[in-house]
């Protein structure tokens, strides 16, 4: 910890100087820096140089107290970014769930790359050299999504390196991030809807969509479902696992089936329709064990394997096109339009709040019209 610390203006050679004092281990500790301020300059230059490096020295005594206080050398400062984010990483193998692990670490293995060939310390990062990273991210031609992505959790890391005493402030407060431009959903109309079951009967595509349909199910829940989570005396079908495709270190990409869902909301359970039971007893093989959903020679069926299917599928009968989430939009769509309370929708489509819920509903052009009809109605009563 530095004490007694005292910064003052002194002229030197026709330049102005800043001389330092500061007591520090039991050693008084003296050095001048310069300004590049000649003295025929305006003092208030000056005064701004010795007040900036004054409020240095007491940044690092904040930083050196948080050191102590996580009981980490302040020496850690000068460590590669690199070191830091792989240690950061680690911190967070036990907290997240093994998909989120394995984009983490695609992410930091990026990072550490970048920074590596900078040959850049912790402390001095700075929002130039993050802009340096994300013009790179942009001539490799990176998507706005993945770079606020790779953004988001590196703010994460350095908000840590933050709290630690490791660095002043977060690199990445202020840097401007490519705009990303956001799907706007299209739910199926009730007509539109029946027209797809009616082209999808016979197809593998069937159960998939009636799901999605039905139940609001997400694209990883439905690749998720596996035969434990059908309890077919109470005739109930449990959300219970998620389903996502993943690149390992080495690039090649799998799947895995967590029991980790993306909200402690997401858990829930529906009475099993009958269609739907229908189409599953169709599936069920002799001993039933593992996804129900799968692909050629049962394997699991990928989420992003499925959503290719369902685009090929309206292309060849020549259906409007959506995305299969947007399903998940149609089915909240179609509860508020039966006259369903939003807490009620949040808690069948499995959302955290009422705020995601309300994005998922879109009132129809019929609906806008009758709504436009009443407000008429009640501006020709008050004329």
């Amino acid at each position: 910890m530095k004490t007694n610390i005292v910064v003052s203006a002194v002229r030197v050679n026709g330049y102005w100087y800043l001389r330092v004092k500061y007591d520090e281990n039991n050693c008084r500790v003296r050095y001048q820096q310069s300004t590049g301020l000649k003295i025929d300059q305006s003092y208030r230059k000056v005064e701004q140089a010795r007040r900036r490096v004054l409020a240095e020295l007491y940044e690092i005594n904040r930083m050196d107290e948080q050191c102590e206080k996580w009981d980490i050398s302040p020496e850690l400062r000068y460590q590669p970014v690199s070191e830091w984010l792989k240690r950061w990483l680690d911190d967070c193998r036990e907290s997240i769930a093994e998909s989120t692990l394995v984009r983490y670490t695609a992410v930091v293995r990026h990072a550490c790359q970048f920074f590596d060939e900078k040959g850049l310390a912790l402390c001095r990062v700075s929002p130039m050299a993050m802009e340096e990273y994300r013009d790179a991210m942009l001539a490799y031609g990176y998507s706005a999504r993945t770079i606020q992505m790779h953004f988001k959790l590196l703010q994460t890391a350095f908000t840590s390196a933050c709290s630690c005493g490791l660095n002043r402030s977060n690199p990445i407060c202020g840097v401007q991030l490519p705009r990303v431009e956001r799907n706007i959903p299209r739910p199926y109309s009730a007509a539109e809807q029946q027209k797809l079951l009616e082209e999808l009967k016979g197809t593998d595509l069937h159960l998939p969509v009636l799901l999605a349909l039905l139940y609001g199910m997400r694209i990883g829940e439905i690749c998720g479902l596996c035969w434990e989570d059908i309890d077919w005396e109470k005739k109930l079908l449990h959300v219970r696992h998620n389903a996502k495709l993943v690149h390992d270190e080495s690039g090649r990409c799998r799947m895995i089936c967590s029991d980790k869902l993306k909200t402690q909301s997401s858990c829930r359970s529906f009475p099993l329709h009958p269609e739907v039971e229908q189409l599953l007893r169709q599936r069920q093989p002799r001993r039933p064990s593992g996804p129900v959903m799968t692909a050629r020679y049962g394997l699991p069926l990928h989420p992003e394997r499925l959503g290719a299917q369902f685009r090929q599928f309206l292309k060849e009968h020549d259906l409007r096109h959506i995305r299969f989430h947007d399903l998940r939009h149609t089915c909240a769509t179609s509860l508020a339009q039966r006259g369903c309370e939003t807490t009620d929708i949040q808690a069948y489509m499995g959302h955290s709040n009422p705020i995601t819920t309300s994005r998922y509903i879109h009132p129809e052009i019929s609906e806008n019209a009758r709504s436009l009809q009443r407000l008429e109605q009640a501006l020709a009563c008050v004329s």
